[in-house]
């Protein structure tokens, strides 16, 4: 469901939708030693789907490692790569703002920070 429907759907309701807190992420945000424990379980697609994960987007024009707090939309395949303890293929797709993309879960961060972008 699209923000806007959502929106509307609330106000039809009688509720009033308030803005998430950067708390309120990182309860849902999976940490890379997490995806790697769970990405050869059968349940792996169905629980990580609509949880957010802080992946890195490349650095900065100083150098500076920069990363955002996405959305997992979809969990598809890439070229396997090693993501210790296991060999696996597995890539999230993820949603950032109105940006999307496919990155392997080797790109997602271990470190769950107190500033992880979700408001730029």
């Amino acid at each position: 469901m699209k923000e806007e429907d959502e929106e509307v759907a609330a106000a039809e309701a009688g509720r009033t939708l308030v803005e998430a807190g950067l708390e309120d992420y990182q309860k849902i945000t999976l940490p890379r030693r997490r995806l790697a424990r769970w990405c050869n379980e059968p349940y792996f697609k169905e629980a990580v789907l609509n949880c957010f994960v802080k992946l890195f987007i490349g650095e900065n024009e100083r150098g500076k490692r920069c990363y955002r707090l996405c959305k997992i939309v979809d969990v598809t395949s890439a070229k396997p790569y090693q993501l210790p303890p296991v060999k696996n293929q597995k890539a999230v797709s993820f949603s950032w703002r109105r940006m999307a993309g496919v990155k392997a879960i080797d790109f997602s961060s271990s470190v769950l920070s107190c500033d992880t972008g979700h408001h730029r």
